[in-house]
């Protein structure tokens, strides 16, 4: 986790060329957010623009899995991480989470960097993270044949 004030986005591309490599998919629940993501960090630092590049052609997501394929009654039509996570997989829902949504998050982790933040906002952004980590994970075997 990026702990300084400092810009993590350099950070950031560094560890995704060195974890993602050159093959293979790259699987995020909403690929089309990341590679617009991807996109304007190619644009930010145009030296990792190939690399950056590369990375938004593997990009897969399963949200067209649960859009139309796999509709459960209780995500009442919504692909949404959350409503399907907690469709599906109702042990793991968000809403007793500290920090419960992307938008959250970021105001909590720009609150922390900024020493304006709880003393749980560290574990609290941690747990988000591993949440929004495992859920598709455990969505996937949920459906897997």
């Amino acid at each position: 986790m990026h702990k300084d004030k400092s810009d993590p986005r350099l950070q950031l591309i560094k560890a995704m060329i060195k974890c993602l490599g050159k093959r293979g998919s790259i699987i995020a629940w909403n690929a089309s957010f990341e590679r617009g993501v991807m996109k304007e960090l190619a644009n930010s630092f145009p030296e990792y623009a190939p690399e950056l590049f590369a990375f938004t052609q593997r990009l897969v997501g399963p949200i067209p899995i649960f859009r139309f394929a796999y509709l459960h009654p209780k995500a009442q039509g919504s692909a949404s991480i959350k409503i399907v996570g907690k469709a599906l997989l109702p042990n793991q829902d968000y809403s007793e989470m500290e920090v419960s949504d992307g938008n959250e998050a970021f105001v909590t982790w720009h609150n922390w960097i900024n020493g304006q933040a709880t003393e749980t906002a560290e574990q609290a952004l941690l747990d988000y993270c591993h949440q929004d980590t495992l859920i598709p994970l455990n969505l996937l075997k949920v459906i897997e044949p």
